[in-house]
C-alpha cells in the first residue's frame, strides 16, 4: 500500500516537470542543429554582370558611373556545393522600364535566381555591392544609316580598287537618341585584297563600336571591284616614216625621229614596244623639188592614246633623184624625128626651177 502511494508521488512530480523538461530537450535539439548547420555551410563572392532592362521607351544612353558594370555577390551554400556556384547561379540588373524622363538616375541593383540554382540546399544571398547605381538614360530612336565596305591589304601590281558596294547598302540602327544621331555610318569587317586583281564577292559582318546601340541585321554581302591603274609613259626617238613620197624625189636630210608620250594601262604600257609605236609623215603632196613642214601621225595599238610629242612636223628637204641615161642612138635617116624646136626647149626650161607646193605643205625655199 506504502509502495503504491509512494510511486503516485512520483508520477505526479515527472507531471509537473514534463514541461520544463521538453523545454530543455528543445533548447538542446536547436543548439545541436544550428550548430550543425555553421558548421557545414560556407561563403564565397561571385562577379556578376549587370545588365538592364528596358521595357519601356527610355534606354540607357551611357555605361555604368565610375565603369561599374559588374557586382559583387556573396553568398552562402553547403560547404560541399558552396564550390560548384557560378556567376551562372544569378542575374544582376537594374530596371528602367518605368521611367519617361531623360536624364541621370540612381537605380537599385536587383538579384534573381537562375535555373541552374535550383536544388542548391540552403543557397543564401549574403550581401550585394554595389547596391545601386548611377545611370544616364535617353529615349529610344532609330534610323536608317548607310554601310562603308572596309577592304585591308594592297591589291596585285598594276590593279587598284575602282569601286565597293554592299546589299543592302543601309542598316537600320537603334539606341540613344544623342547616340543615334551622331551615328553617320556603319563599317564592315575588312576585305582582304592582298595580291587581288579579279572582282569579289564575300559575306562579312558589320561592326558595331558602340555597345549601346543595336543593329537591325549583323551582316551583309559586299563586292569589291578592281580596274587597271591607267598612267602615262615616255617612249625616246621613235622613227618617222616618210610614205608616199613620189619616186623621183629623193629626201637629203633623213631619217627623223620623235619622242612621244603615250597613255594607257600600267602593265600595258610596261609591255609596249617602240617598234609597235607607227609615227608617219604623208609625203604624197610633195611635187617638187625644196623644204617642206611635213605633219606627223602617231599610231598606236587599241588600248592606248597619245598624250603629247615633241614635234608636231618634220622639216623634210627634197631634191630630184638623179638617174643614169642610157646613149641615144641616131639613124642618119631618123634625124628629123628625134630633133627638138628651139621653142620646144625653151618652153620645157622655163619650168624647170618651179615648186609646186599643194595645201597643207610650205616650202622654204625653191632649189635653183
Amino acid at each position: 500500500m506504502e509502495h503504491n502511494v509512494r510511486s503516485g508521488r512520483k508520477w505526479e512530480e515527472f507531471k509537473a516537470n514534463i514541461s520544463h523538461i521538453a523545454i530543455c530537450i528543445g533548447l538542446t535539439l536547436f543548439v545541436w542543429i544550428f550548430y550543425v548547420s555553421t558548421q557545414g555551410m560556407a561563403s564565397r563572392d561571385l562577379i556578376l554582370d549587370l545588365n538592364v532592362v528596358e521595357e519601356g521607351m527610355m534606354t540607357a544612353s551611357s555605361n555604368f558611373t565610375a565603369g561599374k558594370k559588374t557586382v559583387r555577390l556573396t553568398v552562402k551554400a553547403n560547404k560541399d556545393m558552396v564550390k560548384g556556384i557560378s556567376d551562372q547561379y544569378f542575374r544582376a540588373y537594374v530596371d528602367i522600364s518605368d521611367k519617361v524622363d531623360e536624364g541621370t538616375f540612381d537605380f537599385p541593383v536587383q538579384i534573381e535566381f537562375t535555373d541552374k540554382a535550383e536544388g542548391i540546399d540552403a543557397l543564401s544571398i549574403e550581401g550585394i555591392n554595389p547596391k545601386k547605381v548611377s545611370l544616364a538614360i535617353e529615349k529610344k530612336t532609330s534610323k536608317p544609316v548607310p554601310i562603308t565596305v572596309t577592304v585591308l591589304g594592297t591589291q596585285a601590281r598594276g590593279y587598284m580598287v575602282s569601286d565597293t558596294d554592299a546589299f543592302p547598302s543601309y542598316v537600320m540602327i537603334s539606341g540613344p537618341r544623342s547616340i543615334v544621331e551622331a551615328t553617320d555610318f556603319i563599317a564592315t569587317d575588312a576585305v582582304d585584297i592582298e595580291g587581288v586583281a579579279r572582282n569579289l564577292e564575300q559575306d562579312v559582318s558589320l561592326v558595331n563600336e558602340n555597345s549601346l546601340i543595336s543593329l537591325e541585321s549583323s551582316s551583309v554581302k559586299v563586292k569589291v571591284s578592281f580596274s587597271q591603274v591607267e598612267t602615262s609613259r615616255d617612249f625616246k626617238n621613235v622613227p618617222v616614216q616618210l610614205s608616199d613620197l613620189s619616186t623621183k624625189f629623193r629626201v637629203d636630210n633623213a631619217p627623223f625621229t620623235v619622242d612621244v608620250s603615250l597613255s594607257g594601262s600600267q602593265l600595258g604600257l610596261e609591255r609596249l614596244l617602240v617598234s609597235q609605236i607607227y609615227v608617219s609623215a604623208d609625203c604624197s603632196k610633195i611635187s617638187g623639188t625644196g623644204k617642206y613642214d611635213i605633219p606627223i601621225v602617231v599610231s598606236v595599238p587599241s588600248g592606248f592614246k597619245e598624250v603629247s610629242k615633241s614635234r608636231s612636223t618634220v622639216p623634210v628637204e627634197v631634191t630630184l633623184l638623179e638617174r643614169l641615161e642610157e646613149p641615144e642612138l641616131e639613124s642618119p635617116d631618123d634625124e628629123e624625128t628625134h630633133s627638138v624646136k628651139p621653142d620646144e626647149k625653151d618652153d620645157d626650161k622655163s619650168g624647170e626651177n618651179v615648186v609646186s607646193a599643194s595645201p597643207g605643205l610650205v616650202p622654204w625655199e625653191t632649189v635653183p
